[in-house]
């Protein structure tokens, strides 16, 4: 498994003391680790980002060898910014929770960020040591109700204490990576759309029979498909929704954004 995850960017995102032993593995594997302590807590300026040298390989914490970290105030529009930089330098952002504590609207706050920039993502509830099997189960069924908007991200319960359910949490980070860079081709992903449209095409709107033309895949990390249509607008939400969970689900997409983007057809094809 060494060097797995070899030119892959990770966000670390981990509470206080939750995670040295997640961020040792991950650079062990190979891959960047950008590293950040304690969300919300302490202050990063943008001349302080600036002279950090070669930020995209950095280890902060316990791989750098001064000890230098990296914490930002997001409530603070200048700490959301430097986030922001950090996001769109990454693959896959690991969020590791406390699970004892438990998912909070913060954790949330910097998922939905990590998910609108197009990042993979992975979700680690730790202290598992320290949960019995109701707890755990607790844990689980709270996190996943804190994000319900991110249902397709993988969700590991880990220990770094005693090392237990971290191959799995490694395991989840290398499928994410792979479906967020991962692209398919046209002529797949039509002849896949034909038998979606068989059995649940495009409702009518407004009177008008909404048709979808072709599929292709424009762009990947994250995957983004362009569906043409007569009428792209008059798409419902719902449907647009379940042709997402289609594509997810055919391909593969773990713990990736999936876009689709419904567009009038082109008159020349």
């Amino acid at each position: 498994m060494r060097k797995a995850l070899a030119g892959v960017r990770v966000v670390d995102m981990t509470h206080v003391q939750a995670g040295p032993v997640c961020t040792q593995l991950l650079a062990w594997m190979g891959a960047d680790v950008i590293k950040i302590e304690q969300p919300g807590k302490g202050d990063v300026t943008r001349s302080q980002l600036r002279d950090l040298p070669d930020v995209d390989s950095l280890y902060f914490t316990m791989l750098n060898g001064n000890k230098r970290s990296l914490t930002l105030n997001m409530k603070s529009d200048e700490g959301q910014e430097v986030f922001t930089k950090l996001l769109e330098r990454s693959d896959v952002v690991v969020l590791m929770i406390d699970a004892e504590q438990g998912a909070s609207e913060q954790d949330a706050r910097l998922a939905g960020l990590a998910i609108e920039r197009g990042r993979a993502l992975v979700i680690a509830l730790n202290k598992l040591d320290r949960l019995d099997e109701a707890g755990r189960k607790r844990a689980v069924a709270q996190a996943r109700d804190v994000f319900t908007f991110a249902s397709w991200a993988p969700l590991q319960l880990v220990s770094v204490h005693t090392g237990r359910g971290i191959k799995k949490l490694m395991q989840s980070v290398r499928e994410s990576v792979a479906a967020h860079k991962k692209r398919v081709a046209t002529a797949e992903v039509n002849r896949f759309f034909e038998d979606v449209l068989e059995r649940h095409p495009p409702p009518t709107m407004d009177n008008r029979s909404v048709r979808i033309y072709y599929v292709t895949q424009v762009q990947a990390a994250p995957p983004t498909f362009v569906i043409a249509s007569n009428y792209p607008e008059r798409v419902h939400f719902s449907y647009r929704r379940y042709v997402v969970n289609q594509l997810r689900e055919r391909f593969g997409f773990v713990g990736t954004p999936v876009r689709v983007l419904f567009r009038g057809r082109d008159k020349r094809r």
